[in-house]
């Protein structure tokens, strides 16, 4: 397997697996890093979810950077197996649950829920599904729930640049956008809470 680097907090520096073939892209460090500079002060005694979680090197970030707990998702057995791993090799088990499944069905954060009432809504999301497969509209759409996302709470989308973003609407607004490249990072709040800011 590939490895790649926790870049802040408590774990700084261990290595993480990555599953092997081109089918996961990992965040780069240099994205992870950009995009907790700006949540940092938000992150310590945060709930986050890590959808399409990959290596979970997002979910991982945050519990190093002082989240409190982690959901990680992702519909491949492989992927579950590398983030328990990192998990592990990070000493943050008893800090996340696992599940394998698809993202992009309400029975799954129905199930979670039954399971793991306490730490839902959750303040943050990260999202980076596979490019070009629409999965950013129709994922925002199932997550456009406040039982799932805390009302002041953030999406971080990771996608391909071309995405068209006027095309996600209510009630999600769209706080910033940075561009790395052929990538871009969105971050999504409630509509009606960025109205009050």
């Amino acid at each position: 397997m590939a490895h790649i680097r926790v870049c802040g907090g408590g774990c700084r520096g261990i290595h993480l697996q990555v599953p092997k073939g081109d089918r996961v892209r990992p965040t780069t460090e240099r994205v992870r890093e950009a995009i907790f500079s700006i949540l940092f002060e938000q992150m310590p005694g945060a709930h986050v979810m890590d959808l399409c979680a990959g290596a979970g090197s997002l979910g991982i970030e945050a519990l190093s950077r002082g989240a409190e707990f982690a959901c990680f998702i992702d519909i491949f057995p492989d992927s579950i197996h590398a983030i328990r791993n990192n998990l592990a090799a990070c000493r943050l088990t008893e800090r996340a649950t696992l599940h394998c499944g698809s993202v992009l069905t309400p029975t799954t954060f129905a199930r979670l829920k039954q399971h793991y009432s306490k730490i839902f809504p959750f303040h943050f999301i990260f999202l980076d599904p596979p490019y070009h497969k629409g999965m950013i509209q129709s994922t925002l759409a199932t997550l456009a729930d406040r039982e799932i996302v805390h009302p002041e709470g953030c999406i971080v989308a990771e996608h391909e640049a071309e995405l068209p973003l006027h095309a996600v609407g209510p009630p999600w607004r769209l706080q910033q956008a940075r561009r790395f490249g052929d990538s871009v990072v969105s971050f999504w709040n409630w509509q009606e809470v960025a109205k009050k800011n």
